[in-house]
């Protein structure tokens, strides 16, 4: 079966999950063939990226020639279809109302024909879709000018940040996956087809991350975090607990990542009077994220709403940091109570407050025991769950279902 993968930007560095769920569906059987949107402006560079990156095409990269012979090739070979299109086009329009997304609709029509000429002439199948917001915009479109059947896997700011025309993409969809149960509810309220949607959680490969021997707490503490410098992962309320336990603590944070919060994080780190304490580590390789999670006492990801209502989903570097046998801490934001279950495979406080996360700090620091029994469940949750290899063998079922219908 050959099964098309599109998504934002294929490899980037930020689309592990993405491209390693790809690989492991090569292995199944399938024939995959990888399409992105723009070009990554952060290359991943281990070995199934650079699998990718060989054989991925860009559309957004084609030349305008190239974009009007693929829509004249549909307006003269298959004219039901271009007009049906435009009649989608047209009421997809008129229900977003009036804005920057009807120019940016337009515009991701006008490249749905070169993906749509494309899965013709690599007879594809099926094309599956990650992100449900511009990247489906022109999957559904290039669907219905092709004929070749979609599905999506939405994860979090495409369903709360950017979730337009929700229901329609479900509907249009062969079936319309995201990655929890709390996703799943948001949608239905946005009246989608319960019919169409499943809940097929990311994975993580389990055989990449080895839980380490129990030890006692590092001198001074470790603690560790992954993530983009986003509002959204609460990295400030971080560091306003952190300065509520240097006076008692000998302890330090490390952060792993990049992004827009950057200066502020540093301003407000020099403010807090954390700079012995915290280091801002920067981007790093995937390759040498087990590696560092190996060094920490405890691994804590305090997401929260960002002020435009994006937020996460399931964060797949709390699997890992799990599956590492490390205590995590995380908060009551979206998916992430379905990992994270409070006091049974790790601390999962309330969101934006300093003094629980500080709280849960010290639990880890002080009820050895009780940290231990949690790492252990965190380890069977997440194979239990958040198995790759499961997961993917599931998706591939559903696209083996729905390739022929």
């Amino acid at each position: 079966m050959k099964v098309a993968y599109f998504a934002p930007q294929l490899p980037a560095l930020s689309a592990t999950f993405i491209y390693r769920e790809m690989w492991m569906l090569a292995e199944l059987g399938a024939k995959v063939i990888p399409f992105s949107m723009y070009q990554p402006t952060q290359y991943a560079n281990d070995q199934y990226a650079r699998w990718v990156r060989r054989y991925v095409t860009m559309i957004s990269m084609v030349s305008w020639l190239v974009i009007l012979s693929c829509h004249g090739y549909f307006m003269m070979r298959r004219p039901k279809a271009y007009y049906g299109v435009l009649k989608q086009l047209v009421g997809d329009l008129y229900a977003i109302g009036w804005g920057r997304q009807q120019a940016g609709l337009v515009y991701r029509f006008i490249y749905s024909a070169v993906l749509a000429r494309r899965l013709l002439q690599y007879r594809c199948d099926h094309l599956h879709v990650h992100f449900a917001h511009t990247a489906t915009d022109i999957a559904m479109y290039a669907s219905t000018l092709s004929g070749v059947g979609y599905s999506v896997t939405a994860h979090a700011n495409d369903l709360f940040e950017r979730g337009w025309l929700l229901a329609k993409k479900v509907e249009r969809a062969r079936f319309f996956n995201t990655i929890s149960d709390y996703n799943r509810q948001f949608l239905l309220t946005q009246q989608a087809n319960g019919d169409k949607l499943t809940v097929i959680r990311c994975g993580v490969d389990i055989e990449q991350f080895h839980p380490r021997r129990w030890k006692r707490l590092s001198h001074p503490i470790m603690v560790g975090v992954v993530a983009r410098l986003v509002e959204k992962k609460g990295l400030h309320t971080l560091l306003t607990a952190m300065s509520q336990l240097t006076a008692q603590y000998a302890i330090r944070l490390q952060i792993i990542g990049t992004g827009p919060e950057k200066a502020r994080l540093q301003t407000r780190i020099t403010a807090l009077g954390l700079e012995k304490q915290v280091t801002l580590m920067g981007a790093q390789p995937h390759s040498t994220i087990a590696q560092f999670i190996q060094t920490l006492d405890m691994f804590v990801l305090p997401c929260e709403i960002a002020a435009n209502g994006d937020r996460d989903g399931i964060p797949v570097v709390l699997m890992e940091a799990m599956l590492s046998g490390i205590p995590v801490i995380s908060t009551q934001i979206a998916g992430i109570p379905e990992l994270v279950i409070d006091n049974e495979t790790g601390y999962c406080v309330k969101p934006q407050s300093a003094k629980a996360l500080a709280t849960a700090i010290e639990g880890v620091i002080h009820r050895r025991q009780h940290s231990q029994k949690m790492a252990r469940k965190a380890i069977q949750r997440v194979k239990t769950h958040y198995a790759l290899h499961h997961n993917t063998r599931q998706l591939y079922r559903r696209f083996l279902a729905y390739g022929d219908s």
